[in-house]
C-alpha cells in the first residue's frame, strides 16, 4: 500500500480497494502474478510491486497477469503492456483510473502521470468500475477537498453498489487473452482484399497488408478481388501477383457488385480462417492481428466496429448519422445485438462463412448491394454462430463508392428479405 493511502485508511482497505480485489480474483485462470499489490494484495497470486517496465521472468511464466494501478505511474505505457503480454500465457488484467478530466490534486499527490479512456486499450474487454464516484471526484476536484475516511455505513453503501457495473465509471478495468505463437503456427489466413477502380493505391495498400500479416507468426495468402475495375487496377494487380508468392489475382468481369464476387472468392481461399479487408484501408490494419486472434479463441465471426466502446471514428456528420440509425433499426429490426453492420474489416471460419455464402446465393440482379454484410450478419446470428466485434480506428475517404441513388435497391431488397420474400439465387 502506497504511503499516502496507508496513512488516509489507516491500514484497513476499503469498498474500492475490496471490491476491486473480489472481481479481479473472480477472473484469475490458472497461476497468477499481481504487478502492483499495494493495498490490492491477490489472493494465492505471486504480488510484487516493482519491475516494469522490464520483469525478471521468462515468456509465457504465469497464466494470467494482473497489473493494478501502475500504469498510471509509469507515463507511456506500450512498452510496458507488451511485456505483460510476454509473461502471459493466457491473459492480462489490468485496472487504471479513468478519464483524463477527472485528473487532480490528489492524482498528482500519488505519482499519478495521467488517467486513462477505454481508447487506450483498444483491443481489450472493458468493464467500468464505480460509476457512483464520477460526480464525487468531479466535486472534490473542482473544490480541492481532500480525501477523508468513510464512515463504515456509507463504507459498505459504495461496496454494495460498486457491484452495479454501468458504462461509465471512475476506474477501468481492461482485459485481454493471448493466443500463443505455437497456436497461431496451427492455423492458415487467407485474407481478402475487394477493389474497383484502385491503381492509384493498390500497390501501397497490397504491400502495407503484405508486411502487417507477415509479421503475425502464421501462414497466410492474400486474394486481389478485382470486381470488374475499368481503369489499370487488373494491370497492376497482375504485376504483384507476379512479383509476391503469398499474392494471387480474382479477375470479374461482371460489376460492380459490391460483395457479391467477392463472396464467391472465398471458396479459393486454403486457410482455415478467412479475412476480408475493404481495399482503401479505411479501417486500421493495427487491429488485424486482434481479428484473427478472437477466431483462434473460438469466436465464428469477429467484426470491426466503428461503434463499440474503444473505437475511434473520423466521419461527415451527415453520413455518421445515417449510418448510427441505420444500425439501430437493424439491431431492433433483427435482434442481432450488433452495432455496426456494414463494417469492411471481418473475419471468419472457414466452413462457418462458406456455409452463410452458399446459403446467401449470387444475387444476380446486383439488387442486394450494401445490404449483404447486414444480411451475413442476420442469417449468422439466425444459426447461433458466435459473433464478436471488436473496437477499429476508422476514418472515412475523401471519395467513396456509396451511392445513395444506386443503393435505392438495396433498401427494397432489405424490405424484402425482412418479410422473407427473398429468394437466394444459384451461386456461380
Amino acid at each position: 500500500m502506497d504511503k499516502l493511502n496507508e496513512e488516509w485508511l489507516r491500514g484497513k482497505p476499503n469498498f474500492y480497494f475490496r471490491y476491486k480485489r473480489q472481481l479481479v480474483e473472480s477472473m484469475i485462470e490458472g497461476s497468477c502474478i499481481n504487478v502492483g499489490c499495494g493495498s490490492h494484495i491477490i489472493k494465492d497470486a505471486v504480488n510484487i510491486d516493482e519491475g516494469l517496465p522490464f520483469l525478471p521472468y521468462p515468456d509465457n511464466s504465469f497464466d494470467t497477469v494482473i497489473c493494478s494501478d501502475v500504469l498510471e505511474h509509469l507515463g507511456p505505457h506500450k512498452q510496458a503492456i507488451g511485456e505483460l503480454m510476454r509473461i502471459a500465457r493466457k491473459k492480462i488484467i489490468i485496472t487504471v483510473p479513468a478519464y483524463r478530466w477527472l485528473y487532480g490534486e490528489y492524482d498528482s499527490l500519488l505519482g499519478h502521470k495521467r488517467r486513462y479512456s477505454a481508447n487506450d486499450f483498444s483491443g481489450f474487454r472493458i468493464i467500468r468500475l464505480f460509476w457512483f464516484l464520477v460526480p464525487v471526484l468531479f466535486i472534490r476536484k473542482l473544490f480541492r477537498l481532500r480525501h477523508r475516511q468513510l464512515p463504515c455505513f456509507l463504507d459498505d453503501l459504495f461496496f454494495t453498489l460498486s457491484k452495479l457495473h454501468l458504462p461509465f465509471g471512475t476506474t477501468i478495468v481492461a482485459e485481454k487473452y493471448k493466443v500463443p505463437e505455437a497456436e497461431k503456427r496451427k492455423h492458415k489466413v487467407s485474407l481478402f482484399v475487394p477493389v474497383f477502380n484502385e491503381e492509384k493505391i493498390l500497390d501501397r495498400d497490397i504491400k502495407s497488408i503484405d508486411y502487417i500479416v507477415n509479421k503475425i507468426p502464421m501462414e497466410y495468402e492474400i486474394f486481389i478481388v478485382n470486381d470488374s475495375s475499368r481503369d489499370k487496377t487488373a494491370v497492376i494487380a497482375e504485376k504483384l501477383e507476379a512479383i509476391n508468392r503469398h499474392v494471387s489475382l480474382c479477375n470479374y468481369e461482371v460489376g460492380p457488385t459490391r460483395r457479391e464476387n467477392l463472396a464467391q472468392s472465398f471458396r479459393k481461399a486454403d486457410g482455415d480462417i478467412i479475412v476480408f479487408v475493404d481495399g482503401d484501408l479505411i479501417g486500421s490494419l493495427r487491429f488485424l492481428s486482434d481479428l484473427i486472434d478472437e477466431v483462434i479463441l473460438g469466436y465464428d465471426i469477429v467484426t470491426g466496429s466503428r461503434y463499440v466502446r474503444g473505437s475511434k471514428i473520423k466521419r461527415k456528420p451527415f453520413r455518421l448519422v445515417i449510418s448510427r440509425i441505420y444500425n439501430f433499426f437493424i439491431r431492433i429490426c433483427f435482434r442481432t445485438g450488433v452495432r455496426d453492420h456494414m463494417c469492411g474489416f471481418k473475419a471468419f471460419k472457414r466452413d462457418v462463412i462458406l456455409k452463410l455464402v452458399e446459403e446467401m446465393g449470387y444475387d444476380k440482379s446486383l439488387r442486394r448491394g450494401v445490404f449483404w454484410d447486414t444480411e451475413l450478419i442476420v442469417r449468422a446470428r439466425r444459426h447461433g454462430y458466435k459473433i464478436k466485434e471488436i473496437p477499429i480506428w476508422w476514418r472515412e475517404r475523401k471519395k467513396t463508392a456509396l451511392n445513395f441513388k444506386r443503393e435505392k435497391s438495396a433498401f427494397a431488397y432489405m424490405l424484402c428479405f425482412m418479410f422473407g420474400m427473398t429468394k437466394a439465387g444459384k451461386s456461380e
